[in-house]
């Protein structure tokens, strides 16, 4: 596949990633980004994750692959510092790439 005209990348498959309940819950917390001037709250309601960005607004998350998630506002890929626990996310869409989004508290 050719990313651009400068790069070849090679696509590797990775394992799907359909985590419980339990493991759902590392990902809840309050996340902060200055540069969107934006807080999101994850939480678990029902059967899966979700996110609120103010009262009123809420969207779900669907895991596609180990810490990552699709969403109607773009691609969550969640990161974890050294001892494995999730710091923050990176959020992408078409004209966004990597916008970070800092953990803030349980």
């Amino acid at each position: 596949m050719v990313v651009d005209e400068y790069e070849d990348a090679v696509l590797e498959p990775v394992d799907a990633f359909d985590p419980s309940i339990e493991e759902l819950e590392a990902f809840t917390g309050i996340y902060h980004s200055d540069d969107a001037e934006a807080e999101l709250t994850l939480s678990i309601k029902e059967d899966g994750l979700v996110a609120e960005r103010r009262p009123g607004s809420t969207f779900s998350l669907s895991p596609i692959y180990t810490d990552t998630f699709r969403t109607n506002i773009g691609l969550l890929r969640f990161n974890r510092g050294d001892g494995g626990d999730i710091t923050g996310f990176r959020l992408s869409q078409p004209r966004v790439y990597g916008m970070e989004f800092e953990r803030r508290g349980p």
